[in-house]
């Protein structure tokens, strides 16, 4: 092969240093440039043109072949190579460098763990480092810092403090700010610690976040929250909306339910049954049966009216009074109004406690005889005395007397 004259060098061959394997040869020209670059070959000059993505600098024997902007499927380079700026899908190297910084760090696997007040998530290639619960001594950041779950610090100094949208430098301005009360409103506490109290609020509209209590009492043409309770009690039944089917109200012991969800019905059966009534005030009605009815006690009294016939279907009527009053002026004894009555009618009449003057001793005004005629009957009871029209004294009577059989009349014997 012919000598190759290039800037001044020559080589035998292609395996010459400076144009063979390890140099600037045909085809690591051919490699950078394009079929446009036409490079003659001549026994005295060599002319190189520019092409696509290169262009030529410096003067004979001295000259430059540069490449600008290129757009290559594939580069391989020896030794160490330099872009200001390269894009590429994939890069293989022995050692990437950004400016001074070996990159192999950022290609190597690093794995994060949880450390204080931090923890980790997302993936190998794309981890995510937060921050929870942080405690630390100083912090300092630039720019604008946003604390969603509230910030705690001894001081704490910014040019601008806001919460939410709002300007806290009012808060901490040196200047004194005093409180006066307004409407429905009245102050306390202290200069430096003011209280804002709320009284008799009146208002056209509220609007509050999370939980609020009134203890006093609230009145609203419209009340709309999520939950609204009395107390402990959810009211969600009482503001259901109508037609949702909410049974609110169930049948029970004695009790009938009826109406509507909205607007129900509560009866009582036709016969209920009660252990215990206790009422106040005037209670009407028809029948009443019990079977033990007790009205007062020792330490309540009180009186019974009753307007009408009483009809006692018993073995007894006990009065436990210092005064009985009839004011019918006929008694009738040994009454049944459906039977015959005249067995039971012997030995009646009345009995007196302790009538014979002798603790224990009964005295008796009974009817004795047979069951045979009306003048078989006759009263049991010695009487040593009837008096007629007596107008005097029981040791003195001046009246008529009616004698018995044995009587003695003026010191004489009837």
């Amino acid at each position: 092969m012919a000598d190759i004259d290039f800037n001044g060098g020559k080589g035998v061959n292609m395996n010459d240093p400076k144009f063979g394997r390890d140099g600037v040869n045909f085809q690591t020209l051919k490699r950078f440039t394009s079929s446009a670059i036409t490079i003659s070959i001549s026994t005295g000059t060599t002319t190189i043109n520019n092409g696509i993505n290169t262009f030529t600098a410096g003067t004979f024997p001295n000259v430059s072949i540069n490449i600008t902007d290129a757009s290559l499927n594939n580069l391989f380079t020896s030794g160490t190579t330099r872009f200001f700026q390269a894009s590429a899908t994939t890069f293989s190297a022995g050692t990437l460098f950004s400016g001074s910084t070996d990159l192999y760090d950022i290609f190597s696997n690093t794995k994060i763990q949880p450390g204080t007040n931090t923890y980790t998530g997302g993936t190998i290639n794309r981890p995510t480092v937060n921050i929870s619960a942080l405690t630390i001594n100083t912090l300092t950041a630039s720019g604008t810092s946003y604390f969603t779950n509230g910030l705690s610090a001894n001081i704490l100094s910014a040019g601008t403090i806001f919460s939410a949208s709002t300007d806290l430098y009012d808060i901490f301005s040196t200047t004194n700010t005093r409180i006066q009360p307004g409407t429905n409103t009245y102050t306390g506490g202290t200069p430096d610690s003011p209280t804002i109290n709320v009284s008799a609020l009146t208002i056209y509209n509220l609007t509050a976040s999370g939980e609020s209590y009134f203890t006093g009492g609230l009145s609203a043409n419209t009340l709309s929250g999520g939950t609204i309770l009395s107390a402990s009690t959810d009211l969600y039944d009482i503001f259901e909306i109508i037609g949702t089917g909410v049974q609110a109200i169930s049948q029970g012991s004695n009790i009938l339910t009826g109406g509507t969800t909205n607007f129900p019905i509560i009866n009582t059966v036709s016969s209920p049954s009660f252990n215990n009534i206790n009422f106040s005030g005037t209670a009407t009605g028809g029948d009443l049966f019990a079977q033990n009815i007790q009205i007062g006690s020792s330490s309540l009294s009180g009186n019974v009216t009753i307007w009408g016939d009483v009809v006692v279907m018993g073995q007894s009527i006990s009065a436990f009074t210092s005064q009985l009053y009839v004011e019918d002026n006929n008694v009738f004894l040994n009454f049944n109004p459906t039977a015959d009555t005249t067995s039971t009618s012997l030995g009646a009449g009345w009995t007196i406690q302790d009538g014979s003057g002798t603790v224990g001793t009964d005295a008796f005004f009974n009817i004795m005889g047979t069951a045979s005629t009306v003048d078989d009957r006759s009263f049991s009871t010695n009487l040593n005395d009837i008096r007629i029209r007596e107008s005097g004294t029981i040791s003195s009577p001046n009246g008529a007397r009616v004698l018995a059989d044995g009587d003695f009349l003026d010191a004489g014997e009837f």
